[in-house]
């Protein structure tokens, strides 16, 4: 029952990220469609998901990040936000419990597929043709606006990389780079760039031996002397650097004057912030910073800031100890969940998604969180690892 719930529940959040951008409230609904049932299933199983365990971790997280808010509630909105991160949170650290590690990757796979597909036809319907034809920027609209399809398009290979077989993952990643490329997702490219980085990484470098990555290196300071130039102008290409628009002298499009008031905002409450959801109002900006750390900062303040920080770290050591501890299926879930959490602190250089539930990323990134804690909690009570007995769920 939890693994439908989880595949349902995932692509639906996959789905209406791409579908229903501009509707907070569908992609709400979609979401409550499958946490009223999979809340209850928590409930009936507490002691077996220990949910005393779980409800200390997350009223420590959460009561850290929302302090500035509790002082300065402006509006109902962050609550309901920090309850939905929460049950994404206790999802995570349910299945990490009483979900096979295959049918979590299979879930996501899954879930990567439709945001892929959605997204393919929806931009088709907009004007790919116009890209091959004319060179054409695809701008989209309201639900395929260039930041929001490179995303999701984050989130494709994300979920890609739990996929067992390697061209299933190598062809998730460059279909995502493809249609990033496309519409011009900066923020998406550099992050697609990384995570390309970390399966090279993975898949051939980690494999040889000293020689080997030194004849690597050696080929590769050769092909840089020859082609230093070509490359560097592929890359202003590719990432607008030229552009009078979107380039460096830009100005980032206004982004400067964006973080110097949110930096602004810290200052002037640097101990629990302005209160979660709130950086736009406190700030006097129209626009949200476009940066996750001064979002967090701003909002949360240095307690906010640092437990977010440290429930991260907490996290990756849990994920980190499940994938040494365990099987093969636990390694390429917990390499998925693990890259999910690197990618967002990547992403948040240029957006700022940080307590946020909204889009399939941040969901990826708080379900990392509950089953990365929810590792570290069992290796630290040295409960048993894993229930293997729920084979029928």
């Amino acid at each position: 029952m939890l693994v439908a719930l989880l595949l349902f529940q995932m692509v639906s959040m996959s789905l209406t990220s791409v579908l229903f951008a501009a509707h907070p409230q569908v992609i709400l609904a979609a979401f409550l469609v499958t946490a009223i049932p999979f809340s209850a299933t928590l409930l009936l199983h507490a002691e077996r998901v220990r949910l005393l365990s779980l409800l200390i971790w997350a009223g420590i997280i959460f009561l850290a990040l929302c302090f500035g808010y509790l002082f300065n509630p402006l509006s109902i909105e962050p609550a309901a936000r920090v309850l939905v991160v929460f049950l994404v949170f206790a999802f995570g650290w349910a299945s990490a419990i009483m979900i096979r590690p295959s049918a979590i990757a299979q879930s996501m796979l899954v879930a990567g597929a439709a945001g892929l597909i959605a997204t393919a036809i929806q931009l088709y319907r907009e004007g790919l043709s116009g890209y091959f034809e004319e060179g054409e920027r695809l701008t989209g609209g309201d639900e395929s606006h260039p930041n929001l399809v490179g995303l999701t398009m984050v989130c494709v290979a994300l979920c890609g990389s739990s996929a067992s077989n390697l061209l299933v993952r190598y062809a998730f990643w460059v279909a995502s780079f493809a249609i990033s490329s496309m519409v011009q997702s900066r923020n998406a490219m550099m992050a697609l760039l990384i995570i390309l980085a970390v399966y090279l990484w993975r898949d051939v470098a980690r494999r040889l031996n000293a020689a080997g990555v030194g004849v690597v290196v050696l080929l590769a300071t050769i092909g840089l002397a020859f082609s230093l130039e070509p490359l560097l102008e592929a890359f202003s290409d590719l990432f607008q650097l030229d552009n009078p628009y979107r380039g460096t002298n830009s100005n980032l499009v206004g982004r400067a004057e964006l973080w110097q008031a949110t930096w602004n905002l810290f200052t002037d409450y640097p101990i629990f912030g302005f209160g979660l959801g709130q950086h736009q109002i406190g700030a006097g900006i129209d626009m949200y910073a476009h940066n996750m750390y001064l979002i967090l900062l701003s909002e949360g303040g240095q307690v906010g800031f640092i437990a977010f920080v440290a429930a991260t770290a907490i996290a990756l050591r849990g994920l980190f100890t499940d994938g040494r501890d365990s099987g093969q299926d636990a390694s390429r879930l917990v390499f998925a969940l693990s890259l999910t959490v690197v990618t967002y602190y990547v992403y948040g250089i240029f957006e700022g998604r940080a307590v946020n539930a909204g889009n399939f990323l941040s969901y990826l990134f708080f379900f990392a969180w509950g089953y990365g804690i929810c590792c570290f909690d069992r290796a630290r009570n040295s409960a048993p690892f894993r229930v293997r007995d729920m084979q029928a769920q």
